[in-house]
């Protein structure tokens, strides 16, 4: 540690670097010592004037290897700092150009987005407009470390609920620096049975919930499928993707619907059933609007369907009005059959699929007058 410490000081006096608070710009690191890598943690510095007169620069951060290999720059646009300034962090305006190193390091930073493991250099620096010179700097060392638990949070494990349709919830993964914007969950939940661990029934049981795709860290057990037992227990466990790949994964957990339970109130009612991701026995009566429920765990903003008539030869309606502005959880939605040439008396089938590939059905029987 005294070795490095050293390095970092004959590196900044190799520079001709001026002490950061005898150049009249003090320099204030805000980026954690420890903890996952990224461009925007390097970007977290704040500047303080302590000049009598205005001065014009240019902020500069760098991130540098152990042995001191540059792996990154970027460099803000020019900024005035006034007699006795302040400028926070995040009122920073950096360019896009930014410019990365040629080792591997370097390589992996702008592939993967941050770097999970090693002990890195920090510097920022404040470089005069008017005589191009470093008016301050100031060097620290990071600790790269993604040593994520990544952990469920609702139901807890090895508890007991009372709902047939639970909130499922686990941890946002944006608190550990990781790009949030191609990360998605994976869940999946399964009937446990007596004398299996929780891994053994998410390994080897049919799933009662598989959903992918998932941006929110959170889903309501869908209202569509069948309620959950009381008496019965159940495994559940999370998966994060970034992109295609798999990056992190809950411990499995479990828990256990109580004997006394009462069946949750669904929006599964004559008004707007819940289209179902099985096809079962229930057809439903409409007339003027085909009603029903969609619990958009998705997040998805439009829906694609067909209706198929279920006899003999019957008729399949495709390249229907897609529907739109879905918001995220439950919406109710209204299908007017006016234009849609539906015989009455006779029964169809409502088939959606979502960009995810999941499927939803309800049937339904067409009265005019209904």
């Amino acid at each position: 540690m005294i070795i490095r410490f050293l390095l970092i000081c004959m590196f900044s006096l190799a520079l001709g670097v001026v002490s950061n608070a005898q150049g009249g710009v003090i320099l204030t690191d805000l980026s954690p010592t420890v903890g996952p890598l990224n461009v925007q943690r390097l970007t977290m510095v704040n500047l303080h004037s302590t000049k009598k007169e205005t001065v014009r620069g240019t902020l500069i951060a760098e991130l540098f290897d152990g042995n001191l290999n540059q792996i990154v720059r970027l460099e803000s646009f020019p900024l005035s700092l006034a007699p006795g300034q302040v400028i926070s962090a995040n009122t920073v305006s950096w360019t896009t150009a930014i410019q990365y190193g040629t080792g591997e390091l370097a390589n992996k930073l702008r592939r993967q987005g941050r770097l999970d493991n090693g002990d890195f250099v920090l510097c920022h620096s404040f470089e005069s407009l008017q005589t191009n010179g470093i008016i301050a700097k100031l060097c620290g060392e990071k600790k790269a470390k993604l040593d994520i638990n990544f952990a469920l949070v609702h139901p807890a494990d090895q508890s007991t609920i009372r709902q047939a349709y639970p909130n499922l919830v686990w941890e946002n993964v944006s608190q550990y620096g990781l790009r949030t914007g191609n990360i998605t969950y994976t869940i999946q939940l399964c009937e446990q049975q007596p004398g299996q661990t929780t891994a053994q029934a998410l390994e080897t049981n049919v799933n009662l919930l598989f959903r992918r795709g998932l941006t929110r860290n959170m889903l309501k057990y869908p209202v569509g499928l069948p309620p959950l037992e009381a008496g019965s227990t159940y495994a559940w466990m999370v998966r994060v993707l970034q992109g295609q790949d798999e990056i992190l994964v809950s411990q499995p957990w479990s828990f256990t619907v109580a004997q006394n339970s009462a069946k949750s109130v669904t929006a599964d009612k004559p008004s707007y059933p819940m289209v179902s991701t099985a096809i079962d026995s229930r057809v439903y009566r409409f007339g003027k609007n085909i009603h029903f429920g969609f619990d958009n765990n998705e997040g998805i903003e439009k829906l694609s369907y067909t209706i198929n008539g279920i006899s003999v030869n019957a008729r399949k309606l495709s390249n229907l009005p897609v529907i739109s502005d879905l918001g995220p959880g439950l919406n109710t939605i209204d299908i007017p059959t006016d234009k849609l040439g539906l015989l009455p008396g006779r029964v169809y089938r409502l088939a959606i699929a979502t960009p995810h590939k999941q499927s939803y059905y309800l049937q339904f029987k067409y009265f005019p007058k209904g």
